[in-house]
């Protein structure tokens, strides 16, 4: 005869283990409300640790956001979603609450760029705050804490360049790592790294050239109407001397001599235009697009955050920045 004996069944919180939690769970409101964040975080871990309710979640993603977490944070949140529609409308109010406040975070979430120069080879690791990273992050942004970050590239378990990065909230953040011309050796730190927000790049160099040699084109245009007005008027001239010129082309005379104004006027703007391109180009930095919406920190290279240039134009001055 067979027997089969049934394993105990799961036994779920006591009434005193759920009346302590209560308690417990009191507590921690009472903490939070003194921005006791670590203090009301340790209540709502033991409050979870006997029953990990929608509320209890979402106070434990409270507390993260609130320390500093903000990863950890979004992922409570979301926990705390779940938790609240598998028992619907007792739980209402923490699909309301928590679904702003996740909101409102990931839209204030800091982001970080790795931008690798230089050849890796077959086997480099790249380690974002001691994580193993996918290189692919290279051409993305990489949600990350407010905070401090640090990156470094591996290459046979030891370190071949590292770089670290201070990224508030809100911000997109730029972190280069320059690989050695000797990749077999490691690198010291790299240089903190440049704010991005969709800065202006080399664009004021391209628009003060394109100004100059458009001025000098119209430089050479003008001379030249000059010199054909300028032959008009001396082939009416007669030649002793005496008899003078027609006195009818007196008019084409003063169009050749404002052309010819005109003409070094426009050559003179336009010499300085392509000369203010030239400094432009060498000062100015390259710039890539972020995915999307770049304001976030500035890579026009020349004050962190913000940029701005004058170059010369036909009616004046044109500038061009950012605030």
């Amino acid at each position: 005869m067979l027997a089969s004996v049934a394993g105990p069944a799961f036994a779920g919180p006591t009434e005193e283990q759920l009346a302590a939690a209560r308690e417990r769970f009191k507590e921690g409101i009472e903490l939070e409300g003194n921005r006791d964040w670590e203090g009301a975080r340790k209540a709502f871990e033991e409050v979870a640790a006997t029953k990990a309710s929608a509320q209890v979640l979402y106070h434990l993603a409270y507390c993260d956001e609130h320390l500093g977490q903000w990863l950890a944070a979004v992922d409570g949140y979301d926990k705390a979603l779940l938790a609240a529609r598998d028992v619907g409308d007792s739980a209402k109010g923490v699909v309301e609450t928590a679904t702003k406040q996740r909101d409102e975070l990931s839209a204030r979430m800091p982001k970080l760029r790795i931008e690798i120069r230089g050849t890796l080879k077959k086997g480099d690791e790249l380690y974002v705050d001691g994580k193993l990273m996918d290189l692919g992050v290279t051409v993305r942004d990489l949600k990350v804490d407010p905070g401090s970050h640090a990156a470094e590239i591996k290459r046979n378990g030891a370190t071949l360049i590292a770089g670290t990065a201070e990224i508030a909230a809100g911000e997109r953040g730029k972190l280069r790592l320059e690989l050695p011309k000797n990749a077999d050796g490691p690198a010291g730190p790299t240089a903190a790294p440049r704010k991005t927000g969709g800065g202006v790049g080399k664009i004021p160099a391209y628009v003060a050239s394109g100004v100059g040699v458009a001025a000098l084109i119209g430089s050479g245009v003008t001379f030249a109407m000059s010199r054909a007005a300028v032959d008009e008027v001396a082939a009416s001239c007669e030649p002793d001397g005496v008899t003078g010129c027609d006195p009818a082309l007196s008019g084409r005379a003063q169009d050749a001599s404002t052309l010819t104004t005109v003409s070094l006027l426009l050559a003179g703007a336009g010499a300085a235009a392509v000369g203010t391109g030239v400094v432009l180009w060498f000062v100015l930095e390259d710039d890539e697009p972020a995915g999307g919406s770049r304001a976030g920190i500035g890579t026009d290279g020349l004050q962190p955050g913000r940029g701005f240039a004058i170059a010369p134009t036909l009616g004046g001055v044109l500038a061009v920045g950012r605030f």
